[in-house]
């Protein structure tokens, strides 16, 4: 993403010049590759490879912890770095909405992650989540007899 933003974007909105705000941007997209996408790999294989039915503890606490990160990344902020959309938020919000599919965000807990999404579906590029989105679900739900 980093790369395509950089040769290709009209500006640097997504990605700043400014290197205190490119730094908070790369360490949320270190966190989504790092910790959110390896949560779901782990769980995929759970359920799509070892045929695993239900999620055990040790899984829905990685999902519940990788919520609470991302929550307090929100505090303050209408996006995971501002007040801004980066590319760390379409970078995460696959990843989430995903993860929100197997282990649903309580707006309760985690009312930053829940507005936060509700903004990002707003996104004309969600569209393209979405559709990713609606495939990644149906096969989970068809797999698993609960949560």
């Amino acid at each position: 993403m980093v790369y395509l933003i950089s040769k290709y974007a009209k500006n640097d909105c997504l990605y700043p010049q400014d290197v205190k705000k490119r730094a908070i941007i790369d360490q949320r997209l270190h966190f989504e590759s790092g910790v959110v996408f390896t949560v779901l790999k782990r769980i995929s294989i759970h359920i799509l490879i070892k045929g695993k039915q239900t999620l055990n503890e040790e899984l829905k606490k990685s999902v519940k912890e990788t919520y609470e990160f991302l929550e307090t990344f929100l505090e303050g902020k209408l996006w995971v770095v501002g007040d801004y959309v980066s590319i760390a938020d379409y970078s995460l919000v696959s990843s989430i909405s995903s993860l929100n599919t197997i282990v649903p965000i309580d707006p309760e807990k985690w009312p930053k992650i829940t507005a936060w999404l509700r903004r990002s579906e707003q996104l004309l590029e969600y569209e393209a989540n979405n559709k990713g989105l609606k495939i990644f679900a149906d096969t989970f739900r068809k797999k698993l007899t609960t949560i």
